[in-house]
């Protein structure tokens, strides 16, 4: 497979070498060798060459081989870094604040409308959920956009917000910067008896209508759905990734193995005097990892299998044979799920590992400039998320400013009727002693008795 800038010179096979002792090193000025050492041997040995092609054309890279009388089983031209086009450019739409207010669908066109140039979109999601209608709008207008949509958070990822998450084909989920929350939709009414039970009616339907869509988005039973729905809770990483909503991130994972290795490799050869059994008797009730437990006698413990996450949560397992980052070199071998690792893989750190039939071939650093982009346009985004977080916390207590203020009128004004009865009362006591005046019913008379049917209104006095 070609390399992205550079032309190669294959000496021996790849598969001869000891993988995890490929290295790379610089003999001329453009020109760099892989080296590592053959299977059974302990020397370096020169597995190709590398010529940058910014400095070699491939025909000189072809003759300096020869003028140096260095024979070679495969030679491969550059493959030239390509610009981007409009099927891989990326494009950052960030959703921030409640759906519907913070966020609308006026934004959310607007983004898209910048978009029409890249063909996919990664959402960067920080929201408690919105408005139903406005978020189900917001939902068709991306899927309607024809753009692959990925999605990850910066933040929370609530009630409606989850929906738009949910549009994406690819999404990550990071635990350590918010919370991912479904629940059964609010609702807020004022009128009749009849418009409350129109109102319940109306949630139930929705409840029933988001919960049957994941479960087919999940391909999980919606009662499932429903239960965790009406749980309100936000769902852990385990049960987030065992649901399917997203790939979880942000951790980085080492597994480590701890064993006790003779020399000979066989466990049943090693000697144990009287006090050394007894402690060994001891511990084996104590500990339960085998390995732990001759770690403790012996002190010989070994952390192996490096892990490593991309940016989309995908996971590169590099075997027992590299243990730490310095060793994920040209050569080395890892595993998807279990299968030879195929293709590109981009780190946090913006690298890109090239991956061809299980073996690391490449190693491609960050351009500058894109990573001081992305960069410089997260810090904008968390500056605006805290600017929104300090405007909504300004907000509430404003609103607990006017709940007081309310309290406080609401008490006065009952203190005034409390006085009002009280004159009344007074009033009627005096005018007592000089009539003989006695309350009475006020009752329809028989012609107005039809118009006072309902005992509930409300009517002016007619001129």
């Amino acid at each position: 497979m070609p390399f992205e800038n550079e032309h190669s010179a294959r000496l021996i096979e790849p598969e001869k070498f000891q993988q995890d002792t490929f290295k790379r090193q610089e003999v001329d000025e453009g020109i760099d060798i892989i080296i590592g050492k053959l299977e059974g041997e302990d020397a370096m040995t020169t597995q190709s060459y590398r010529f940058k092609s910014d400095k070699f054309t491939a025909e000189l890279a072809r003759k300096w081989m020869q003028g140096n009388n260095i024979d070679y089983i495969l030679f491969e031209e550059a493959k030239e870094k390509q610009s981007p086009t409009e099927d891989n450019k990326i494009y950052m739409m960030p959703i921030i604040g409640v759906l519907g207010e913070q966020f609308t669908v006026q934004d959310l066109l607007i983004h898209l409308n910048k978009a029409k140039d890249c063909g996919i979109i990664k959402l960067l999601i920080d929201s408690p959920g919105g408005y139903v209608d406005k978020g189900e709008k917001m939902v068709n207008e991306l899927n309607k956009s024809g753009k692959i949509i990925h999605a990850t958070n910066i933040g929370d990822v609530c009630s409606m917000a989850v929906d738009l998450f949910m549009t994406a084909t690819v999404r990550t989920f990071n635990p350590t910067k918010g919370a991912f929350l479904i629940h059964n939709p609010w609702g807020g009414q004022e009128g009749e008896a009849k418009d409350f039970e129109d109102a319940a009616q109306e949630l139930r339907d929705i409840e029933d209508r988001m919960a049957k869509k994941l479960s087919k988005q999940l391909n999980v039973d919606v009662n499932i759905i429903k239960g965790f729905m009406n749980e309100n809770t936000p769902l852990t990483k385990d049960q987030i990734k065992e649901l399917g909503f997203a790939k979880i991130i942000g951790e980085t994972k080492i597994k480590a193995v701890a064993y006790f290795k003779s020399k000979n490799n066989n466990m049943s050869e090693i000697k144990l005097n009287e006090e050394q059994s007894k402690q060994l008797s001891g511990l084996e009730t104590k500990m339960s990892s085998f390995g732990k437990l001759l770690d403790k006698i012996f002190g010989q413990v070994k952390a192996k299998a490096l892990v490593k996450q991309d940016v989309n949560g995908t996971e590169l397992d590099f075997g027992d044979e590299v243990q730490t980052e310095e060793q994920i070199a040209i050569g080395v071998k890892a595993t998807v799920d279990g299968q030879p690792a195929v293709g590109d893989y981009i780190l946090e750190d913006g690298r890109t590992l090239v991956f061809e039939a299980g073996e690391l071939i490449d190693i491609k650093q960050p351009e500058d400039d894109e990573m001081e982009a992305l960069k410089k346009e997260l810090e904008a985004l968390k500056v605006e998320n805290e600017a929104l977080k300090a405007e909504k916390e300004t907000m509430d207590k404003a609103t607990e400013a006017l709940k007081a203020e309310n309290e406080s009128a609401i008490s006065k004004l009952e203190e005034v009727n409390a006085k009002t009865e009280s004159i009344k009362t007074e009033f009627v006591a005096f005018k007592s002693q000089f009539t003989e005046f006695k309350a009475q019913v006020n009752t329809p008379s028989s012609d107005d008795k039809e118009e006072h049917k309902s005992g509930f209104t409300y009517k002016g006095i007619k001129n």
